[in-house]
This record gives C-alpha cells, sequence and structure tokens, in this order.
C-alpha cells in the first residue's frame, strides 16, 4: 500500500472485513486485529516510512486460534521500538501490546523493519 492517511484506513477496514470472514463469530477478536493492524500501520506512517519500493507493507495470516498481521517498513532499525518511550502522538506499541498475544519485530531482508503480532481468539492479552 502507498504510505498515505486514506490508504492506512483503507488497509485498516479492509483487514477488519478479512478478519470477519475469518472468525465471524468473534467480535473481540476482529476489534482487536483492526486496532493492532492500524496502529502498526500508523507506526510505520509516522516513524518509520516505506519501503525502497515506496510501499507499506501488510500481510494476514488466519489460524484456527487467530491472526497473525504483519506490516513491512523502510524503517532504520538501528534502534529498537519501545512500548514504554513517550510518544507526542499517542501509545501505538503499548496498545498492540494490549491487544495481542505477542509481538515483535526484526530486521527483514531489505534492510527495512518487520514488525509482527499475533491476537488471539482467546483474548489472552486483551484488556479485560
Amino acid at each position: 500500500m502507498q504510505p498515505l492517511p486514506e490508504s492506512l484506513r483503507r488497509a485498516r477496514r479492509a483487514a477488519r472485513g478479512v478478519v470477519e470472514r475469518w472468525h465471524p463469530t468473534e467480535s473481540d477478536l476482529v476489534d482487536r486485529a483492526e486496532l493492532v493492524v492500524g496502529e502498526l500501520l500508523a507506526n510505520s506512517y509516522l516513524h518509520a516510512g516505506p519501503t525502497a519500493d515506496g510501499a507499506i507493507g501488510l500481510a494476514l495470516t488466519g489460524t484456527s486460534t487467530g491472526v497473525l498481521v504483519v506490516v513491512e517498513d523502510g524503517a532504520n532499525t538501528s534502534g529498537s521500538p519501545d512500548i514504554r518511550e513517550p510518544c507526542e502522538t499517542g501509545r501505538g506499541l503499548a496498545l498492540v501490546d494490549s491487544a495481542s498475544n505477542s509481538w515483535s519485530w526484526h530486521t527483514n531482508r531489505a534492510g527495512g523493519r518487520t514488525t509482527w503480532a499475533f491476537v488471539s481468539r482467546t483474548g489472552f492479552g486483551a484488556p479485560a
């Protein structure tokens, strides 16, 4: 996707539709997956920027237990994202941490960053 605000909104809505098709009776999972997609994409848009081809990548993988969300961007990975780091624009990674079972990042083959989060059907890690 092209890193534009309207692209972020469309991607978040499209991701919600996909997760709803995979897990039609799991509204909590759908809501948390949409939140994670939105926050990871927003972080990439605001702080990292696109990959060398000018895009920010989003991939979803559905499993019987939840959804894996993967975002690729052009971040300089010399530093590690930190959920405790104060941010003027919000609490993106803290929200990802609370809405998902687990998340992490690694440097990808293109030299950018791949950030992933797994959102479980059981709601583990989600706010009570």
